[in-house]
């Protein structure tokens, strides 16, 4: 799990692992875009139409055996605007059959300005729905306490960005616009995600990680330019002089591995001066990760041949070297790296199967992140 607060340190490595995997990480494929932006539906001023409940049961999409129904898309559309419905506004109300009746008619039969917010709707409960799946397939379950803790940590970490240290849960949800359904929601999402992730970790590792299984690196990426006279051609023999060049510098003394990082690092490796800060192993790119791991604390072994890059390492500590704390902040920038959880999520889900007939499924979701 994560600790209870993000520092600011490790929010900065997360930022500069994400950048950097997309050169250390095996060839991944196309990043997936956000979920979709839901904009409040206007109220409706009239109920002269008494829509059927019965309507309420009927299917929309299914994923697996999961099937997602009008009622869910309803109850869904009050998680973000609760004017059609101001009694939603208490989180503990719960609307009748009549009022959800009456949000899906306008969902799917009412004004065009309304329709447009039914297929989002359907593809974020399948992409719940998938997530929800994958997390059953592999025996990961959420209990009441890790959601209560997972929107308690959230809400500190916002009242420290926006310096509202002393600020009660509910004024801090309105300045952020939130609402206790919403936060549930999305933080029940995340947690299982997070879980995935760590599944992902213990599946490729083996084991559950121990101490061994962390490592603190710095790293400079010296991205593979095209050829001049060839456009087409990626120029490995340049980098590869550049990136010895700059190891020779370095074991010259003429400059430190961080100064080489601020001045010529690329692929995010100027951020933090190419401090990636601890990692858990498998993370990185084989070739990379090995190289690291063949060398003693200090020494930068030669150019590691990467994902289009070269790469210049250098292994800081191994993980028994590491605090405790340390090695749980590595499965924190694990868990955050938006890269390594497309990852993941490209892996967990994607042998399950959605469908729907009132919207594209989601695949976006699931895409593999770019070279």
């Amino acid at each position: 799990m994560l600790p209870d607060k993000a520092s600011s340190k490790t929010l900065a490595r997360c930022a500069l692992l994400s950048l950097l995997l997309s050169v250390c990480l095996p060839a991944l494929g196309q990043n997936a875009s956000g979920a979709h932006n839901l904009r409040p539906m206007k109220s409706s001023g009239s109920k002269s139409q008494s829509p059927a409940v019965s309507d309420l049961n009927a299917v929309v999409a299914t994923v697996e055996a999961r099937k997602i129904t009008r009622r869910d898309v309803a109850v869904n559309f009050l998680v973000y605007d609760t004017r059609a419905i101001p009694k939603a506004q208490n989180p503990d109300y719960a609307p009748t059959d009549e009022e959800l009746a009456l949000i899906s008619r306008r969902l799917f039969a009412g004004d065009p300005l309304d329709r447009r917010y039914a297929a989002p709707i359907v593809q974020q409960l399948m992409i719940d729905a998938a997530v929800e799946e994958a997390a059953a397939r592999h025996g990961i379950t959420l209990t009441a306490a890790d959601l209560a803790a997972g929107v308690h940590n959230q809400l500190d970490i916002q009242r420290r960005q926006a310096g509202l240290e002393k600020a009660p849960d509910d004024k801090l949800m309105a300045a952020f616009k939130l609402t206790p359904r919403l936060l549930r929601w999305s933080m029940r999402r995340e947690l299982l995600i997070q879980k995935l992730v760590l599944w992902d970790l213990n599946d490729h590792l083996g084991h559950a990680p121990g101490p061994e299984d962390f490592f603190s690196a710095h790293l400079v990426v010296i991205i593979v330019k095209p050829r001049k006279d060839n456009r087409d051609e990626l120029d490995w023999d340049e980098a590869l002089k550049q990136s010895e060049a700059y190891r020779a510098d370095i074991l010259a003394g003429k400059q430190t591995l961080e100064q080489v990082a601020e001045k010529h690092g690329e692929g995010g490796s100027k951020i933090g001066h190419g401090d990636v800060g601890p990692v858990p192993r498998t993370l990185l790119q084989p070739p990379v990760e090995l190289a690291i791991l063949a060398a003693k604390p200090g020494e930068i072994p030669p150019p590691i041949r990467a994902n289009k890059a070269y790469v210049l390492a250098r292994l800081d500590k191994r993980g028994p070297d590491l605090t405790a704390a340390e090695r749980q902040q590595a499965l924190a920038v694990c868990m955050r790296s938006q890269i390594h959880r497309q990852h993941v999520i490209e892996r967990v889900l994607k042998d399950i199967h959605w469908s729907s007939a009132v919207a594209q499924p989601p695949e976006w979701f699931r895409q593999p992140v770019a070279d």
